[in-house]
């Protein structure tokens, strides 16, 4: 862009000049052919330098929108990729505390299987104890009643 606006700088002054030589002649008709065409020739650069300068400024108004459109965008995908790394970071945090919540619920749900079989156990043996009790009591019931004849 830089390049550009010295170019154009430089040929500014340049078809200046030629318009300014451009009207000198044609005040000055003396009728020399080689004025006119000098004139002619003149006219023309005047008229290619002016077409290049206007195709330069445009090729520069482009060049400057498409730089601030992509700056903006720029800045837009910043934001947004900003945006994107503070959720992870939440997501991330609370991805710990689930994970240390989900951990002491294993802990207690261990701890629970274990009073439970351990309850399991005491019933069975309260369960154990009282056939024993009463098989024993049969037994002790059917060996003292003489047996009938």
């Amino acid at each position: 862009l830089d390049e550009l606006n010295v170019m154009l700088q430089k040929l500014k002054p340049e078809v200046a000049g030629a318009a300014t030589f451009s009207e000198s002649a044609k005040s000055q008709d003396d009728g020399k052919q080689e004025v006119r065409n000098i004139h002619a020739r003149a006219k023309g650069r005047q008229e290619r330098s002016l077409q290049t300068v206007a195709t330069i400024e445009d090729i520069l108004m482009k060049t400057e929108q498409k730089a601030e459109d992509t700056t903006t965008e720029f800045v837009r995908q910043n934001e947004v990729v900003h945006n994107i790394d503070d959720k992870l970071v939440v997501l991330g945090d609370d991805i710990k505390r689930a994970k240390r919540e989900l951990n002491a619920f294993v802990l207690r749900m261990a701890t629970d299987k274990l009073i439970l079989c351990i309850l399991f156990l005491i019933v069975l043996g309260i369960v154990v104890a009282i056939i024993f009790h009463f098989a024993l009591k049969s037994d002790s019931n059917n060996s003292s009643t003489p047996a009938p004849k």
